[in-house]
């Protein structure tokens, strides 16, 4: 009985693989394609570069924010006594 359950078990396996490993195979190769595809479209349609700006732009002013928080959490340690702040 139990190498009845284990056999129809690893012929479950079996079958799902050969079944998933082929269309994961295919998913990428249309997934590449939709990738290029859509970069070509970007590019001519000029979004691409307005996209790069737009990210650029959010980068820098989250790293300006950033810094502006230190420099506050800075403040607020020195303030309330400590000198270092210790991580662990």
């Amino acid at each position: 009985m139990m190498k009845k359950i284990l056999f129809l078990m690893v012929i479950c396996v079996a079958t799902s693989l050969t079944s998933i490993l082929p269309a994961s195979a295919q998913n990428s190769d249309k997934t590449d394609e939709y990738k290029t595809l859509l970069k070509k479209i970007m590019t001519l349609s000029g979004s691409s570069a307005s996209s790069e700006a737009i990210m650029s732009q959010f980068m820098s002013s989250m790293q300006r924010d950033l810094s502006n928080k230190m420099r506050l959490i800075g403040k607020i340690l020195q303030q309330s006594g400590h000198r270092r702040l210790k991580i662990k």
